[in-house]
């Protein structure tokens, strides 16, 4: 079967074709990337899915009055939640990898085969060539589109944005409750003067209507 795929050449495709997917998935990615990086000089219109969903899961959680205690770690969850052509990216640069991985197995067993069935030297450097060039390509062009400093680049500026320039959402203060209570303070402390009234106390001039309200005032005022 070897001695077959040696002679057709298949093993040569194959490293040619499991290259080409790695960079694919190296380009979606950066492609990917690339689209974050530009939304974020426009945070309020952005144009990629994953811009928008991210500013509505940071303003639903601004609405629900949620503390992020860890920015960076909010959105580097968000990017590991990230999809591009329906597949996450993370498992798309993984499989980059992989495919690297791939391409290296595939030429050691060339390199086997031609010594199994006793092919030429000039034939087994040609697969080491094939393999090596293959592995060194995608990991050139892994650091080349350099996704470690552009994914730094995405955490710093969503970070910065998150702590100082995000739009500030104001929540209504609920004074009902606060007032209701406050006034019936005052009514019960308005009827304990009135009661205390009958005794003669000092209390006892404290009972025409518009001593009463200045009274009431006095206290509201006191009680704010």
């Amino acid at each position: 079967m070897f001695k077959n795929l040696l002679d057709n050449h298949a093993l040569f495709y194959a490293i040619a074709g499991v290259t080409a997917l790695a960079v694919i998935g190296l380009l979606i990615v950066n492609s990917f990337y690339d689209r974050i990086i530009g939304d974020i000089g426009r945070m309020d219109t952005p144009k990629g899915k994953w811009m928008k969903l991210f500013t509505k899961n940071y303003q639903v959680k601004l609405a629900k009055q949620q503390r992020i205690q860890n920015a960076e770690a909010f959105i580097r969850t968000q990017l590991l939640a990230s999809k591009s052509l329906g597949v996450f990216v993370y498992r798309i640069k993984r499989w980059t990898g992989y495919l690297s991985f791939v391409s290296f197995l595939i030429m050691a067993g060339a390199v086997f085969a031609t010594y199994r069935y006793g092919y030429t030297d000039l034939s087994r450097y040609q697969y080491i060539l094939a393999g090596v060039g293959s592995l060194s390509l995608t990991l050139l062009f892994r650091q080349f589109l350099g996704f470690s400093s552009k994914e730094e680049m995405i955490i710093d500026s969503l970070t910065d944005y998150m702590e100082n320039e995000s739009p500030q959402v104001e929540f209504p203060v609920k004074t009902g409750a606060n007032t209701r209570q406050k006034d019936k303070l005052v009514a019960e402390v308005t009827e304990g003067i009135k009661q205390t009234a009958a005794s003669g106390n000092k209390f006892s001039h404290l009972l025409t209507p518009e001593e009463e309200e200045i009274m009431r005032d006095v206290i509201k005022e006191y009680l704010t």
